[in-house]
């Protein structure tokens, strides 16, 4: 069965091949690329038996070409048609002995069925860390270097899998894509290798959203290596229209989606965090934000925090202080997603326009809401130390039990700086209310030397003497 190609598009893959030619790579007629461009795209949609009807039509049209020949091997191998794969084996032993398409197919032929365990195993070595070990094996394997043609593929992905080894491979595939222009799977090769790399990642990401468009490519390929650049490269780097045209094709993924919401949440912070834009901003934010309130699933207690933020934005704003009403949505933005952990960052922005009680109130509510992060227990422990409520981070620290994530060790740690805190405010206290008196209190060294046995141990220090005049 054949199928018509666009002459554009042929008239592009010569233009890749004369390419090609200029390295000494053979230069294949329109009508032999249309057949080669016609086995790649049954390929691609899984008929394998009309794609090797294409090559077996090009190896009739081409008798003498070696090439033509290995482009039908290689394709019996990837369909496991091995009794075909033979006799192409012994065909280009027989007629073109000594050329390069006869030995690298001599090479594919023997790893695909008589070596094709010790290549399995070789992989292995790689997955259990056994680096020089699969090195070696490498080169007793492919005792000639590295494979040239189609199995070049799996060598060099597998090489660039080990440490050291990515750039060797990238270069090696480099040169197998620019060999063959036309053939889209080197071309799938070089993007995932690209994409590993921070300088060609965005390139790379380019390369599959073209392949994505061809109609010889599995598009499954191409996608399933495109949501993975897209999430290496992550909110700050992925292209948003990128983002949006994989999600035309793929609505369902879901960590694709999160990687857009997390690029619209930036997008939105810039805005805000930004006095320039913050004034345009605000009023459009506040409006979808009272929207996606009222339609909003997810926990109650988390609604009523953004709500109560969303309220105050809109008070300050209504005050004219827009600064404070960006800080107090941004508050209740974190809330309504459920980032409990962003609220430091928004305490500390709060803080530094005078507003400690608001901040002191976000990290409480922050807190509360995640018991589990240590990291949101600690800053409110801190802040309030820091705030001279010394007694409140006490019972606070008192009720948090030690376990696998936050040692004893960070809360006694913690505890001894409140614990010291609460003293000095009471010698201070005392000092005001006996001024004549002389207090002797423990000594510095001494303290320490309590605090290193534990917080409990140095909050029992002995009573300070007190001596008065008569």
């Amino acid at each position: 069965m054949d199928r018509s190609v666009p002459r554009p598009l042929i008239a592009a893959a010569a233009l890749c091949a004369c390419a090609a030619a200029a390295a000494g790579d053979p230069i294949w007629p329109l009508a032999t690329q249309e057949l080669i461009h016609n086995a790649h795209f049954w390929e691609a949609r899984g008929r394998g038996d009309l794609a090797q009807l294409a090559l077996k039509k090009l190896v009739a049209a081409r008798p003498n070409s070696p090439e033509a020949l290995l482009e039908l091997g290689e394709l019996d191998l990837r369909l496991n048609e091995f009794a075909d794969a033979a006799q192409v084996e012994s065909e280009l032993a027989r007629r073109f002995k000594g050329s390069a398409s006869a030995r690298e197919f001599a090479t594919e032929y023997r790893i695909a069925t008589r070596d094709r365990l010790q290549f399995a195993s070789i992989r292995r070595l790689v997955e259990i860390g056994h680096i020089s070990e699969a090195r070696a094996a490498l080169k007793r394997l492919f005792p000639q270097g590295p494979p040239g043609a189609s199995f070049g593929i799996d060598y060099y992905l597998l090489l660039a899998s080990t440490p050291d080894g990515l750039t060797a491979a990238y270069a090696g595939i480099h040169r197998l894509a620019h060999s063959h222009p036309d053939d889209p799977r080197y071309q799938l090769a070089l993007a995932q290798l690209m994409l590993r790399q921070r300088h060609t990642a965005l390139a790379g990401l380019t390369l599959l959203q073209q392949l994505v468009l061809r109609d010889d490519v599995r598009t499954e390929d191409a996608d399933r290596l495109l949501a993975a650049g897209l999430l290496r490269l992550g909110a700050e780097r992925a292209p948003a229209r990128a983002i949006n045209a994989y999600l035309a094709r793929h609505p369902e993924d879901a960590e694709v989606r999160v990687l857009r919401d997390e690029q619209e949440h930036a997008s939105e912070e810039r805005g805000l965090l930004s006095p320039a834009t913050l004034s345009r901003v605000l009023p459009g934010l506040q409006q979808r934000m009272a929207k996606d309130l009222a339609l909003a699933p997810g926990g109650a207690q988390a609604r009523s925090q953004a709500r109560l933020w969303l309220d105050r934005s809109r008070g300050s704003r209504n005050d004219r202080h827009d600064v404070r009403a960006a800080a107090e949505l941004r508050a209740a933005l974190a809330f309504y997603r459920q980032d409990y952990e962003s609220e430091i960052g928004i305490a500390e922005s709060l803080e530094s326009q005078g507003l400690t009680a608001e901040a002191g109130e976000l990290l409480a509510s922050a807190a509360r809401l995640a018991p589990q992060s240590t990291w949101l227990f600690e800053t409110r422990v801190r802040w309030l130390i820091a705030h001279g409520e010394s007694t409140s981070a006490i019972e606070l620290l008192h009720a948090r039990v030690p376990g696998r994530k936050w040692s004893a060790q960070a809360r006694d740690k913690l505890l001894a700086s409140a614990l010291e805190q609460r003293d000095r405010k009471s010698r201070s206290a005392l000092r005001r209310a006996m001024p004549g008196c002389a207090i002797g209190w423990p000594s510095t060294t001494a303290a320490e030397a309590n605090r290193s046995t534990g917080a409990a141990s140095w909050s029992r220090a002995q009573a300070a003497p007190l001596t008065c005049p008569r």
